[in-house]
């Protein structure tokens, strides 16, 4: 079950489930939402996922030119009968910090939640599971709640 967590110090609550920090701070965000777009191939092969790129980051005066939305979240999953969902990824800094929504995250979420859109936040690929479940995403087999962590190599932090 996922709950609402506080994701940053600003006005905006988000209105759609958010995982806690997990407390692994070696897992960085793209190995966690690759390890799920892995399992994901395997278990529900029919979902259609796709990264949204943050080209934002990289030439601002592009991703206006674009349309690039701020906020929008990491991947997108479609299934059967116009289903969508959208999952934005969590992990931590160099410095050890846990990820945080942005405000445009969460008046994004927000929007998608209330046009009818299942969304949420992770930091696991479990947890997402778990929710993808909720909402009714079918699945080829049950997703054990399992460790999707790579382990850690001699000397890596």
């Amino acid at each position: 079950m996922l709950i609402l967590w506080p994701t940053e110090h600003d006005d905006t609550i988000a209105l759609f489930p958010v995982e806690p920090p997990d407390g692994v701070k070696h897992w960085p965000e793209i190995k966690r939402q690759r390890a799920f777009l892995n399992e994901l191939a395997m278990v529900a092969p029919h979902v259609f996922a796709f990264a949204i790129p943050n080209a934002g980051k990289r030439n601002p005066r592009l991703a206006k030119l674009e349309g690039i939305t701020a906020g929008v979240f990491d991947l997108a999953l479609c299934w059967g009968a116009g289903n969508t969902a959208w999952c934005e990824w969590k992990g931590y800094t160099a410095a050890g910090c846990a990820g945080v929504l942005s405000k445009e995250q969460k008046e994004w979420g927000n929007r998608m939640t209330r046009l009818g859109h299942h969304c949420a936040a992770f930091f696991t690929p479990a947890a997402c599971f778990e929710w993808l479940r909720e909402i009714g995403v079918p699945m080829n087999r049950l997703v054990e709640r399992k460790d999707f962590r790579q382990k850690k190599k001699p000397g890596e932090r």
